[in-house]
């Protein structure tokens, strides 16, 4: 459906007809790209944010800050990668499904 659209799209703007192996071919590598894109942002997430938190908790902790203000600080730091490891992987289990169905 998404490549329907996508073709029909491409003819508007272009104006000229594609031919479909060329348009699949331009799909397969852009989807691959995406995924390859996503899991090194997921890999590099997985290293690099563990040390950030460390490393603000000490800060934090060298301040003198009381256990809770650390926990709420870094609590709020890691909320938002969470929420995008969340969303990259439920891209991915709607991606899946999306594949299933048209099989």
């Amino acid at each position: 459906m998404v490549r329907d659209h996508a073709r029909r799209l491409s003819n508007i703007v272009l104006g000229v007809v594609l031919k479909d192996k060329t348009l699949a071919k331009i799909f397969e590598e852009v989807e691959m790209r995406d995924e390859v894109v996503g899991g090194l942002a997921l890999g590099i997430s997985r290293v690099v944010i563990p040390i950030t938190l460390v490393l603000i908790i000490l800060l934090l902790w060298a301040l003198k800050l009381p256990f809770l203000a650390i926990a709420i600080i870094t609590g709020i730091c890691v909320g938002p990668v969470v929420g995008l490891h969340r969303l990259y992987f439920y891209k991915r289990y709607l991606r899946m499904k999306e594949e299933e169905s048209s099989r």
